[in-house]
């Protein structure tokens, strides 16, 4: 029997050592800065009810809004892989323009439509947006609404048209098939890209703070939470509430990772 001769690849090599080297430093600074804002908490430096408030806020906040946008861009993203019109380039291209602007470009374009347009006058007299939790949860929605209706517009586009137009000869309409047949055969796809819109809100900063601001105790997500510390000289609070960032984040692409590879019916 002829012995399977094992080849050297130089490149596999570099990139193996490439990726060794990166988890390395990643390990290191992440240790590093685990070990002292461990050592900040414990040594009682740090005021744990802000970070507190920080965290049940982002979490509050980012789960409505996302709650929002995934509710929101389901039927848009259906309408968009399963209809062909006159003009849907420049409809996809407008839906998805947030995703190209900085989001503090966003957020000055919320606030200037919500204290200066009529419309977005009279809605901010009654909802109280600007400076305020609402206004987080509407730069939220904002930023991750394209994201949703991107990702989604995909899943809707590889599935099989077959399984729907089966529930149509079978009675159902179209609202019925997509809730009774869709949906249910898309569930992965759409946990991942819930806690996918989930981890974007929760770090969503530049329009959050440009339309509900930096306010203390009342608007400070984790994000803008950071930049006050960090802004105060406070490197003990800014340390533990990455460390709080950090472990979030983890336990939500832990999650994502579980959901991911759960293919689509084709």
């Amino acid at each position: 029997m002829f012995r399977r001769r094992e080849v050297r690849d130089p490149v596999n090599a570099l990139f193996k050592g490439l990726t060794i080297i990166a988890v390395i430093l990643l390990v290191y600074v992440f240790g590093f800065s685990l070990a002292w804002s461990l050592t900040a908490m414990s040594s009682g430096e740090v005021n744990v009810s802000e970070l507190l408030y920080a965290l049940s806020l982002s979490i509050g906040t980012a789960g409505a809004s996302s709650s929002l946008a995934l509710i929101t861009s389901i039927p848009i993203s259906y309408y968009l892989a399963r209809s062909e019109f006159r003009g849907k380039k420049l409809v996809q291209t407008l839906l998805l323009l947030p995703l190209a602007l900085p989001p503090v470009a966003l957020g000055i374009l919320l606030f200037i439509f919500f204290t200066k347009s009529p419309l977005g006058t009279f809605i901010n007299n009654y909802l109280n947006v600007v400076f305020d939790v609402k206004g987080l949860i509407v730069a939220q929605f904002a930023v991750i609404l394209p994201i949703s209706i991107r990702i989604l517009t995909s899943v809707f586009s590889s599935l099989n048209p077959n399984y729907e137009n089966l529930a149509l000869v079978l009675g159902f309409n179209r609202l019925r098939a997509l809730l009774k047949v869709i949906l249910p055969m898309i569930k992965n796809p759409l946990m991942s890209t819930y806690a996918l819109l989930f981890s974007r809100a929760l770090g969503e900063f530049g329009a959050s703070v440009m339309l509900a601001g930096a306010i203390r105790f009342r608007t400070e997500t984790i994000p803008i939470a950071l930049y006050l510390a960090f802004n105060s000289g406070d490197l003990w609070l800014t340390s533990s509430i990455i460390l709080a960032s950090m472990l979030a984040s983890a336990t939500l692409l832990l999650v994502i990772q579980a959901w991911e590879g759960e293919g689509v019916v084709a």
